[in-house]
Parts: C-alpha cells; sequence; structure tokens
C-alpha cells in the first residue's frame, strides 16, 4: 500500500529561479548579514543536543512567488493561506531527530542544492504508516517537492533527517513550507 501520506514532486520550481534561489542562500549563509536564527528555539523532541540549523525567511514576495508557483503544480491548493516560508541551513553534523510536526498540519520540503551524492547523508527518513518497523527514506534531489501530511487519527507521520556526513563539501539548503495555522491544509 502506498503511503499518501508523503508525496514526492519532481521539477515543482523553474530550474534556473531553483538554482537562483540555492545561490541565493549561500551567499547570504556565508556573508556578514545578520538574517539567520537556528533551531535553538524549537520544542519537544527538536531539542535533543545537535548541530544548529541556520534558519531565515523569506521576504513576502519571494514567498508569495514560491507559494504561487507550488501552486500551479498542484502541490498548494489555496495560495491566499498564509504560510511560512523560510530557507533551511544544515552544516557538517547537523541533522534533525525523530518527530512528527504536531503544530502543523501540512508540511513542504524543496531541496535546493544541484548536487548532494547519496555519502554526504541528509537523507529525510520516515515511518511507514502501514508496516511500525519499516523506515523508508529518500535522498535529496535538486528541486524536489516533499510534501508531509502529518495528520491521520491525530498522530503524525514520524519523520527524521540524518546527519550530514563531515565530508560533504557544501552545506544542505532547503526550502521549508509551514502553514501558519494548524487548520490550514495545502490541497
Amino acid at each position: 500500500m502506498h503511503n499518501k501520506l508523503i508525496q514526492f514532486h519532481d521539477n515543482v520550481l523553474d530550474s534556473e529561479y531553483c538554482k537562483k534561489l540555492f545561490k541565493d542562500s549561500i551567499d547570504i549563509f556565508t556573508s556578514d548579514k545578520e538574517v539567520w536564527s537556528s533551531n535553538y528555539f524549537w520544542e519537544g523532541p527538536m531539542t535533543a543536543d545537535m548541530f544548529p540549523w541556520f534558519i531565515r525567511s523569506y521576504g513576502q514576495e519571494e514567498s508569495k512567488n514560491i507559494i504561487n508557483k507550488l501552486h500551479q503544480k498542484g502541490i498548494i491548493a489555496d495560495p491566499s493561506l498564509e504560510y511560512n516560508v523560510m530557507n533551511y541551513i544544515g552544516t557538517r553534523l547537523s541533522y534533525i531527530p525523530w518527530h512528527y510536526d504536531h503544530v502543523f498540519s501540512d508540511g513542504i520540503t524543496i531541496y535546493l542544492n544541484d548536487y548532494w551524492p547519496e555519502d554526504w547523508g541528509g537523507v529525510f527518513l520516515y515511518k511507514d504508516i502501514f508496516e511500525s518497523n519499516m523506515v523508508k527514506g529518500y535522498i535529496p534531489k535538486f528541486n524536489t517537492a516533499i510534501k508531509n501530511s502529518q495528520y491521520i487519527d491525530g498522530k503524525g507521520i514520524w519523520h527524521h533527517v540524518s546527519p550530514i556526513a563531515i565530508i560533504s563539501k557544501c552545506p544542505r539548503s532547503t526550502i521549508q513550507i509551514f502553514p501558519k495555522k494548524r487548520e490550514n491544509k495545502f490541497a
């Protein structure tokens, strides 16, 4: 049985636009601009000892552009709803512990790195809801979105990002999108 709560969508943004967003994230990350926060404000199982993730919110115009492009692809049903659209940067040894996004009804991750070999880690892992001892994974792929619909019988889909390897040559950059209100659904 296929897990419909985890969906994978290829080529969600124009390729050149996706490359621009990646370049922008790395340029800002390696500059002296003070636009980043970190994962230290996260709660629950997300407070485990871990290397930091760097987080910045996209501006209103860029956020709207990204949301509209996902709406055109059928990934987001209502672009008029309010969304948090953020850029996450993970560096060597960063990971995200097993969790479910209990305060959000849905989440979308878009991978921005145009090169990410499997040996670099940072793999998205999730527990199959139909086989409790089965874990599935997805190696980050450029311009691919993972849509994670959280709730089934009041329970979330447990997921995790494996540690980024010490040998990685570049930070792992993604777009993260969550509805601002718990009851919002993407599609």
